[in-house]
């Protein structure tokens, strides 16, 4: 086994020796071994193909399965190679310490003695092809996952559940990705975390964890972290989708388990629920509506203050050169940022609200800035316009489409307007507006009924903030009156 600079973390090369002496370059016993630029014999990860083939078994990857389902039970099957000794990277994993004792000592010392394989693929991210293997540490982990309790399992299976009941999560988000997920999060909670009365928090920790995963593009191998497990695996638009769809699962809190299509079980426990409810159906549909009702109050009334606070930084700071106006905004979102470890998980959904429409607006105030004294717009300014486009379903996407219309990139502002049109559902998406007073609107039913079943699990998603320009963004305003002190779409 070699493993040097060329090779990814994870992954190795066979290199064929005899007595302990590699062999010359010029000698190849068969198809199966080729020389690399190092003048290394080299066994290609091609080498059970003639094994699949004579057993006439369906290759996906690695693994292989028999054709024949009616005859035998369908299984995969992956040939590799056994390597008693565990490789170096592979062995710093023994030696680290975690918070409540799992995996001890006792553990570790057992599952040392597994060993590990040598799996024939090639990694995403290596430009070695056809001869790289990936070191597999699966009965380490198997031993791992047995070590478990019935909670930890239950949540392992929850979660595999609830992502199957999504397409876009197929393909992409593998069992062996949720099982490491799984590891993690027992690893760095303490013991009492893990309760029957605590599934759908223990749940939650497994969604939030794999979030984070998916976010940073990067899921550590459990036994070699160094092996980032989605490198190349996630595209951009799979990432933004996989988020959002992700982040409504895990707002959704224990409404989740009724979006469950598999077995039929979100049926099954809509029924059970409907059967154990203590009230007739007419009484039961009253009150349905009546914590609809409330819902949606509650979800208007936080949109509004949010953008009440909002507004209150634009009338104090607008009198102010663009310079100053930027600095003090960005302080401003600094010390938003900076609550988030010492405050709680409600404070944190309003913090983050705001800073949302605070990281547009600078990004505005930027662009605006630049263009007023003749220089070219800093990639910088794009990116505080376009990080946190997600405020509300349209305000900030309108500032970007307005500043690709003043550059003259029609397609551009088109291809937003339209996107924002597609996402302006006018049965549910509730106006806010500070402007004039809207705080006593009539909230949609539609808002109110999503705000209620966990459709709307983050409210920024159905309410449409008003576009306000301060006076110093007057540069990228269409056909602006510089009379006003902001301007409203």
């Amino acid at each position: 086994m070699v493993q040097d600079k060329t090779t990814a973390p994870g992954y190795c090369v066979l290199q064929l020796l005899r007595n302990d002496v590699c062999l010359p370059a010029e000698y190849i016993p068969n198809d199966n071994f080729c020389i690399d630029d190092k003048e290394r014999v080299l066994l290609k990860n091609t080498v059970f193909h003639s094994v699949y083939y004579h057993l006439h078994m369906v290759q996906h990857g690695p693994a292989a399965k028999f054709p024949f389902k009616e005859s035998i039970q369908e299984t995969d099957v992956v040939l590799a190679f056994h390597c008693a000794q565990r490789p170096l990277e592979a062995r710093q994993w023994l030696t680290g310490e975690n918070v409540d004792g799992w995996p001890d000592a006792s553990l570790k010392y057992d599952i040392e003695k597994y060993g590990c394989f040598f799996v024939p693929v090639d990694s995403k991210i290596s430009g070695l092809v056809g001869v790289e293997w990936r070191i597999s540490t699966a009965l380490a982990e198997r031993h791992l996952m047995f070590s478990l309790n019935n909670i930890h399992l239950k949540c392992y299976v929850m979660m595999k559940i609830l992502l199957k009941s999504y397409d876009v999560f197929q393909d992409v988000i593998s069992s062996y990705m949720c099982k490491t997920t799984l590891m993690y999060c027992v690893e760095n909670t303490k013991v009492d975390f893990w309760q029957d009365r605590n599934l759908t928090t223990c749940l939650n920790k497994l969604l939030s964890e794999l979030y984070n995963y998916i976010e940073h593009v990067n899921c550590p191998h459990f036994i070699i972290p160094e092996n980032n497990l989605m490198a190349e695996k996630i595209s951009t638009s799979q990432q933004q989708r996989l988020l959002e769809v992700l982040h409504r699962i895990i707002r959704s809190e224990s409404k989740m388990f009724l979006d469950i299509q598999l077995d039929s079980i979100g049926e099954r426990l809509r029924q059970k629920l409907y059967k154990s409810s203590k009230h007739p159906p007419d009484i039961e549909l009253t009150l349905s509506m009546q914590r609809s009702f409330v819902s949606g109050e509650l979800s208007y009334s936080i949109a509004y203050c949010i953008m009440g606070s909002f507004m209150t930084y634009f009338n104090k700071y607008y009198q102010n050169d663009c310079e100053t106006t930027i600095r003090q905004f960005f302080c401003k979102y600094q010390d938003i940022r900076n609550i988030y470890p010492i405050v709680n998980n409600l404070q944190q959904k309003a913090a983050n609200c705001l800073s949302s429409l605070m990281c547009t607006t600078i990004g505005s105030l930027m662009v605006s800035y630049y263009i007023s004294i003749h220089k070219c717009i800093p990639y910088r300014a794009m990116v505080w316009l376009t990080s946190e486009l997600d405020s509300d379903v349209s305000s900030s996407w309108l500032k970007l489409a307005t500043v690709h219309y003043y550059v003259g990139d029609m397609n551009r502002t088109e291809e937003i307007l339209s996107d924002i049109d597609q996402r302006y559902d006018r049965n549910v998406v509730m106006p806010v507006c500070r402007c004039i007073d809207t705080s006593r609107v009539n909230i949609k039913g539609g808002f109110c009924i999503a705000a209620d079943t966990g459709e709307v699990t983050d409210f920024r998603r159905f309410v449409s903030y008003c576009v306000i320009f301060m006076y110093n963004e007057v540069t990228i305003v269409p056909q602006a009156k510089c009379g006003h002190v902001f301007f409203s779409w």
